[in-house]
């Protein structure tokens, strides 16, 4: 698995949780430390576009990303630790380890329902291509 969390990647905070683009309303947009993303953002002009590149939660001094002007700073900001930031990298190889293991064996990953491959092609030029679902739920897993 790639380390997205390598010796060069962004620094950021403890709580920073990733705004989730349009589904959820960008005022209801809060971090794990309860701080209203919007509220670090004092004018209208800051709370427009490219808002998350003013927040304080992420370091630019250690990425390419340049944060732009107009943000404030945050009051509850904690930078990650190193093993912080290892926890989670072994918490995400576990989880993606744990998806290989249940789709190796015939089980989905949501339901843990046995994989549903009637919709994938049996012969012909595109055999083997076609959506695998769970047999519960009906939710597409993957493409084959």
């Amino acid at each position: 698995m790639t380390d997205y969390r390598g010796p060069n990647a962004m620094r950021r905070c403890a709580h920073y949780v990733a705004p989730r683009g349009f589904s959820t309303p960008r005022n209801e947009t809060v971090c794990n430390a309860g701080v209203r993303y919007l509220d670090l953002l004092p004018t209208p002009e800051a709370q427009g576009p490219g808002w998350p590149r003013r927040l304080p939660c992420l370091d630019p001094g250690t990425s390419s990303l340049t944060r732009l002007p107009g943000g404030c700073d945050c009051p509850k900001r904690r930078w990650e630790t190193v093993e912080e930031v290892a926890a989670d990298i072994a918490a995400a190889e576990a989880a993606f380890a744990g998806f290989e293991r249940m789709l190796e064996t015939g089980l989905s990953t949501c339901c843990s329902a046995p994989l549903d491959k009637s919709q994938v092609i049996g012969t012909g030029r595109h055999k083997g291509h076609g959506p695998v679902t769970c047999s519960a739920c009906k939710k597409m897993l993957y493409r084959a």
